[in-house]
């Protein structure tokens, strides 16, 4: 195949095509020799034309290994982030939990929540509830958490439960899904 007419890109292509994708060598060797054969400049750019046509089909190598290798670098990152993001969350959650002081709640509104990651056979909801703090005033929170499943019952709007409260920053709630395993707390009587 004589490549010879072809501009110069034109033919750096057509060579890192033939490497990249040797199957498609009669194909492109009929367009380069109709190129060839051309007897007007006309021919000569229908024939340019249809052989960047197909070169650009079959892709460019040197692109498409730069796109393997950021979707192979990317996609795990991404995923190594979410779970990382999602870790810390739950480690967060449980801290609050562990050191948070517990306190009565009821649920007033239950919605579908954002959570970056949540086990099968969890749900992630946000919850607005109404906290009554030993000695303190009432007041609504929000919080947003993955509740097991069989714990759902629990936090229908109207249920009573425990959630642990920061001690610093009593905006900063957690249901406390260890204390569903006894009943719920008596309803707190309103002022």
């Amino acid at each position: 195949m004589s490549t010879s007419s072809l501009p110069s890109e034109l033919q750096a292509q057509l060579e890192r095509a033939l490497r990249y994708a040797p199957k498609a060598a009669p194909t492109l060797e009929r367009i380069v020799a109709r190129h060839a054969a051309a007897s007007s400049d006309e021919q000569r750019a229908r024939a340019e034309r249809d052989l960047r046509t197909a070169l650009g089909i079959l892709g460019n190598p040197q692109r498409d290994s730069r796109l393997k290798l950021a979707l192979g670098i990317g996609l795990p990152v991404l995923m190594f982030g979410a779970l990382g993001a999602s870790l810390v969350l739950e480690h967060r959650t449980e801290e609050l939990i562990a050191r948070g002081v517990p306190t009565t709640a009821r649920v007033d509104r239950m919605e579908e929540g954002n959570c970056w990651i949540t086990a099968k056979r969890e749900r992630c909801l946000e919850l607005t509830v109404k906290v009554y703090p030993q000695g303190g005033a009432a007041y609504s929170a929000k919080l947003t958490q993955a509740i097991e499943g069989h714990w759902l019952p629990r936090v229908q709007p109207g249920a009573w439960l425990v959630v642990a409260v920061s001690k610093e920053d009593p905006s900063k709630v957690a249901v406390d899904q260890g204390a569903f395993s006894v009943a719920p707390p008596a309803p707190v009587p309103e002022p």
